[in-house]
């Protein structure tokens, strides 16, 4: 393991993850304070939904590209890493056009799906989806070329600077309402586009022209699947609260599920560094052979994820209701701190499990992430659905929290039978 390349990818993401954190907390203050509580609630649900449909798109391209890429890099297969790239741009342009079409005939067939406001929002929010998978092929083929620091700048900074701005613009210029605020994630999702597409062009490698494209179809289809559905499992499970809430609770419980889970964001932060640096460092141990290697790279960054994300979430849990109240609002404080509590406390145990889904993905051992992910979401549907009605934004963030610590307690012993080593930190 290069260590002095592993510290300076941390130190290089870290430094994106610490800016996209508080940008995304900053992005939800001026929506809360300048919408309405309901008005919010409906562009977190709306942007959820979004989250949803995107995944053909966004679920599992980056880390195929992130693996694949970086084993190509490895051994020099610049023509196997020609034709993924021809092929990864392809899927992209298809399956748009897939969506946007299934999205016009549910619109017209089944118009009572939802309402005639959500209908609209979505019609605005749906031009986001081309752009949003051009991105992902982005971020994967840089992250596995082993630039994770230049992968996560367009997505972690250049997004949420550009929507910010816009943000702003609509406030001090016109009016911002729920469906400018959609129309300015439009645009900061073009922009970043353009500015991912600068970063690879500088960063590619340079391939010789003799080096002909390889397809190699049936292999990549193969794991793209478990991959896709390892994501769309894992947003499910990041979005089951809000989508529930959107259909067994209000849009005011929504604006306070987004609020808890926008702090809790800052107690996983230092995992998430974690995890968007180490996904080449994973392949390059598990193709070598070097399982010492591995266990030492699972075992010091859980510590040290751990020792970031134990402080933050003990702040939160204590002085949750002023920090809500001073960021957001007095009046999503009495709503917002339960959840946000519960939250952190399913955090922190994620934080102390490790990169166990990483270390199962990037090793072959995606179906196993696939499994774990699945029973996990089943625990947190059925847990949300008994609980919504009853306790609103509470149950939603207990359901969320169980299913979380269920999907990092089946992936440890995942991790333990097959790659013989303990991803928790201790």
């Amino acid at each position: 393991m290069n260590r002095n390349g592993l510290m300076k990818s941390f130190i290089g993401v870290g430094a994106m993850k610490m800016a996209s954190i508080p940008l995304g907390v900053i992005v939800s203050i001026v929506l809360a304070r300048s919408l309405s509580i309901s008005d919010f609630g409906k562009y977190t649900y709306i942007m959820a939904l979004l989250q949803v449909f995107v995944l053909p798109l966004t679920g599992g391209i980056p880390q195929l590209l992130t693996r694949e890429v970086a084993g190509f890099k490895h051994e020099k297969d610049w023509g196997g890493y020609r034709g993924l790239f021809r092929v990864s741009h392809l899927w992209v342009a298809v399956f748009s056009i897939i969506i946007v079409l299934a999205f016009i005939l549910a619109k017209n067939t089944r118009p009572s799906l939802l309402d005639y406001n959500q209908w609209k929002l979505l019609s605005i929010a749906i031009l986001i989806i081309p752009v949003m998978g051009l991105n992902a092929v982005r971020n994967g083929i840089i992250k596995g070329l082993g630039y994770p620091s230049y992968s996560e700048l367009p997505g972690n900074f250049i997004q949420p600077t550009v929507l910010l701005a816009v943000l702003f613009a609509f406030i001090f210029y016109l009016d911002l309402t729920v469906e400018r605020a959609i129309k300015a994630q439009v645009i900061s999702y073009t922009v970043t586009f353009f500015i991912a597409t600068i970063i690879f062009l500088f960063i590619k490698p340079k391939i010789r022209k003799s080096e002909k494209a390889v397809f190699r179809i049936k292999e990549w289809g193969s794991a793209l699947v478990p991959f896709t559905f390892i994501a769309l499992m894992s947003t499910f499970s990041a979005q089951v609260g809000i989508l529930l809430l959107g259909l067994l609770g209000t849009h005011e419980q929504v604006a306070a599920m987004r609020i808890g889970e926008r702090g809790a964001q800052f107690v996983v932060l230092s995992l998430a560094i974690v995890n968007l640096v180490i996904s080449p460092y994973i392949v390059k141990a598990f193709k070598s052979g070097n399982k010492k290697e591995l266990q030492k790279l699972a075992k010091y960054t859980a510590r040290g994820a751990l020792f970031v994300a134990a402080p933050l979430a003990i702040v939160l849990i204590i002085f949750g209701k002023e920090i809500v109240t001073l960021l957001f609002g007095g009046e999503y404080a009495g709503a917002s701190y339960w959840p946000l509590a519960i939250l952190c406390v399913g955090q922190v145990v994620n934080v102390y499990c490790g990169s166990v889904g990483n270390l199962l993905s990037m090793s072959g051992h995606e179906r196993d992430t696939l499994v774990g992910q699945s029973l996990s979401l089943i625990v947190s549907m059925l847990l949300c659905v008994i609980l919504i009605p009853i306790f609103g934004a509470v149950g939603a963030a207990t359901g969320v929290s169980i299913g979380l610590i269920t999907w990092n307690i089946l992936l440890m012993f995942s991790v333990s039978k097959r790659l013989g080593i303990k991803s928790s930190a201790f």
